[in-house]
């Protein structure tokens, strides 16, 4: 199988796959992209924040724009941890007693 050329399109819903499988050669740990959504990844598209393209009714992003991409949605550093989530309280029981 030929090696992929720089030129060779990754459609959008690829593209996490595609980062991850090739963070090492990338020099970015594989780690983090956990948390990091298709939706993550499409809003910049549509915004116009990574550079990608329209080919037909899909959007790709060349695979020579994996590491910019990266970079754009912030993901050259390590991601600071989010807040934990808020124990539920039970309510009902505190207004019954």
């Amino acid at each position: 199988m030929p090696s992929p050329s720089p030129d060779d399109p990754i459609f959008l819903p690829q593209y996490l796959r595609e980062a991850r499988e090739n963070a090492g050669a990338l020099g970015l740990d594989p780690e983090i992209f956990e948390g990091v959504t298709y939706n993550h990844v499409r809003n910049a598209v549509i915004n116009g924040t990574v550079p990608a393209e329209k080919l037909g009714r899909e959007w790709i992003i060349r695979r020579k724009h994996l590491a910019e991409v990266a970079s754009v949605l912030g993901l050259g550093a390590r991601r600071k941890p989010s807040r934990p989530r808020k124990a539920s309280s039970p309510s009902n029981a505190v207004a019954a007693a």
